[in-house]
C-alpha cells in the first residue's frame, strides 16, 4: 500500500476481518508493506526543499526554451553555436515529481554553455528570470555556481533514481533486495550529512529524518516498519542470519545490531510455528525408542536380569533419550546453522558478477522443498510480497489518456481486454512485439488478438462448469478494435516513462 493515512485505517478493517475468517496470520502483524517507491517520494521530496534557487532557475529556464517553436530555433542555435552533440534535447519536469526533477536537470546539464550563451544574446530570456520573483528575491540567471550544484544533485539524486527502478520490478523478487537498499541508503546519507556542502548537509539531514519515520529501529521496534524484510534476507540461502547480523551492527552498532538480529529471529520461529501448525508437519525427527521391543532369540541367556541391569538400563535409556533431545533440532534451527553446500549458492557467493545476478532465489527453495517443507512454504508467501505499488498501478492506469465519445462507449469487457493486452506488450516477458517488429504492425495486431482469443478459451471454468468464471473475459473484441485502439493508445507515446509516485503523506 503506499502512505495515504486511509490505508492504516483499511488495514485495521482487513485483520479484522481476516481474523473473523480465521484466515489471519499471526492477528495479521505482517499485513500492511509499505510502498518503498512512495517513502523514497516523500523522503526527496522533503530534502528537494533545501536545494535553493538553482532547481527553480534552471526549471525556469527549460520553461522558457520550451514555450515556443521560435525559442526553441533559438536556443537550438545557441546549441550549435556553443558545438554541443546531444541526442537528447532538454525536459521540463513536474515540481511535484522528484523524478521528473531529476530527468529535466539531467538533460538540461549538457547545454550549460548554450544556456548562458542564450543569457547573452537574448535580453528578453534575461530579463524574464530577473523579473521572476523567488520568495521575497529576484530569481535571476543560471550561474556557473548553480550548474555545479546541478551536478553534484544529479549524482545524488540518480543514486534514489535507480534505486526506485530496482524495487518496481516485475518479473524478479525484490523483498529480499529492500534490506540491502536501505542500509545502503542509510550509509550514503550518512556521508552526506557530514558534507562540507551546506546545501548537501542540510538535505541529507531531511530525508534521514523522514526515512527514520518509516525504516529506521535504532532504540525501539518501529510499528511502520515490516520485518518480514529482514525474514526475507535470511530466507535467501547466500545470506541468512549472518549477513543480516553484520549489516544491522554497521548501521545500528553492535549492542542494537545484535539485539535486533535476536527479535527477528524469535519473531521468525514464531512465524514457523504458525506454518508448521497449519500444514500439520512435525518440526524435527527425532529418534523414537519403542516401549515393548521382543528380544531376538538367540540374544542372551534367558536369564531375567536383576536391579542393578534394571538400574544401569534406565539410566543408559535416559542419557539415550536426552541427547537425543538436545541433537534433535528443529528445520528451522537446521536451515540457520547449516552450510549450504548447493552449488548454484556457492557459484552465487563466489563466482562472477553474473553467476550472483543469475541466481533464482524461488528456484533454490522450490529444489529445497523434501528438504525444508515447512520453510519453503514460507519462503514462496514471504518472497511474494512486492514492496512496490508502482507496478501494479502501472499496469491498470489509464491516466494521461482523453476520453473520446469512441472510448467511453467502449463495454467494460472491451476496456478490460485492451488494459490486459496492453501490459501483455508492455510486460518483459512477452514476445509479441518482438515478434512482429521486423513484419510491420499488421503482425502485432494479429499476435495480440491471437493471444488474447487463446488466453479467453483457456479460461477455468466457473462454479457451474459450462462457462468460464466471472473475473476472466469472454465476449472478445473484434479484430477491428484490438487494431484500433492499438493504434489510438500508441500513437502519442513519450519516449520517456515517468513512474508515477505520488502518495497523500500521513
Amino acid at each position: 500500500m503506499d502512505n495515504a493515512s486511509v490505508n492504516d485505517v483499511v488495514a485495521i478493517h482487513m485483520k479484522e476481518q481476516l481474523k473473523e475468517w480465521g484466515s489471519d496470520i499471526l492477528d495479521g502483524k505482517y499485513l500492511q508493506m509499505r510502498c518503498v517507491a512512495h517513502i523514497i517520494n516523500l523522503a526527496v521530496k522533503d530534502g528537494l526543499k533545501e536545494t535553493g534557487k538553482f532547481v527553480e532557475r534552471v526549471r525556469e529556464s527549460v520553461k522558457w526554451v520550451k514555450s515556443t517553436p521560435a525559442r526553441s530555433r533559438k536556443f537550438k542555435d545557441c546549441i550549435d553555436f556553443e558545438k554541443i552533440v546531444s541526442k537528447k534535447f532538454v525536459s521540463l519536469d513536474v515540481a511535484t515529481r522528484w523524478n521528473s526533477t531529476y530527468l529535466m536537470l539531467e538533460s538540461a546539464k549538457p547545454f550549460e554553455k548554450a544556456f548562458q550563451t542564450l543569457a547573452r544574446n537574448d535580453k528578453k530570456f534575461k530579463k524574464h528570470l530577473n523579473e521572476k520573483k523567488y520568495g521575497m528575491e529576484s530569481l535571476g540567471i543560471t550561474t556557473s555556481d548553480d550548474w555545479s550544484s546541478v551536478g553534484r544533485l544529479i549524482d545524488y539524486l540518480k543514486l534514489f533514481y535507480d534505486l526506485t527502478v530496482r524495487v518496481s520490478g516485475t518479473s524478479y523478487v525484490t523483498l529480499h533486495l529492500l534490506f540491502d537498499e536501505v542500509c545502503e541508503m542509510y550509509t550514503m546519507i550518512s556521508d552526506w550529512a557530514d558534507n562540507i556542502d551546506f546545501e548537501v548537509s542540510c538535505m541529507a539531514e531531511r530525508i534521514k529524518s523522514k526515512l527514520a519515520k518509516y525504516w529506521f529501529e535504532d532504540e525501539l521496534e518501529n510499528s511502520k516498519m515490516n520485518r518480514l524484510c529482514y525474514m526475507a534476507v535470511i530466507l535467501d540461502p547466500r545470506l541468512k542470519v549472518e549477513y543480516l547480523e553484520q549489516a544491522l551492527k554497521k548501521v545500528y552498532g553492535e549492542s542494537r545490531g545484535k539485539a535486533l538480529v535476536e527479535e527477528v529471529k524469535d519473531e521468525m520461529r514464531l512465524l514457523f510455528d504458525h506454518y508448521k501448525h497449519r500444514l500439520g508437519l512435525p518440526s524435527s525427527s527425532p529418534i523414537v525408542i519403542q516401549e515393548d521391543v521382543q528380544e531376538p532369540s538367540g540374544s542372551g541367556d534367558g536369564k531375567k536380569k536383576g536391579k542393578i541391569w534394571g538400574d544401569f538400563r534406565k539410566m543408559k535409556r535416559e542419557a539415550i533419550l536426552k541427547g537425543t533431545r538436545k541433537s534433535s533440532k528443529s528445520e528451522f534451527d537446521r536451515y540457520l546453522e547449516e552450510e549450504e553446500d548447493d552449488e548454484v549458492v556457492t557459484r552465487a557467493l563466489v563466482g562472477s558478477e553474473e553467476d550472483e545476478y543469475k541466481f533464482d532465489i524461488l528456484g533454490w527453495w522450490s529444489r529445497s522443498g523434501m528438504k525444508y517443507p515447512t520453510i519453503s512454504e514460507m519462503a514462496r508467501d514471504i518472497l511474494a510480497v512486492p514492496i512496490s505499488t508502482v507496478a501494479s498501478e502501472s499496469a491498470f492506469s489509464t491516466g494521461g489518456r482523453v476520453l473520446d465519445s469512441f472510448r467511453t462507449s467502449l463495454s467494460p469487457e472491451v476496456v478490460e481486454a485492451l488494459i490486459c493486452c496492453e501490459d501483455w506488450i508492455r510486460s518483459s516477458d512477452s514476445e509479441l512485439v518482438a515478434d512482429g517488429e521486423d513484419e510491420g504492425d499488421e503482425v502485432v495486431f494479429q499476435n495480440v488478438y491471437a493471444a488474447f482469443q487463446t488466453r479467453s478459451a483457456s479460461a477455468p471454468a466457473g462454479p457451474s462448469g459450462s462457462s468460464p468464471a466471472t473475473h476472466v473475459l469472454v465476449p472478445s473484441p473484434t479484430m477491428s478494435q484490438v487494431e484500433e485502439d492499438y493504434v489510438d493508445d500508441n500513437s502519442d507515446e513519450n519516449d520517456e516513462t515517468y513512474v508515477d509516485i505520488e502518495p497523500d503523506e500521513e
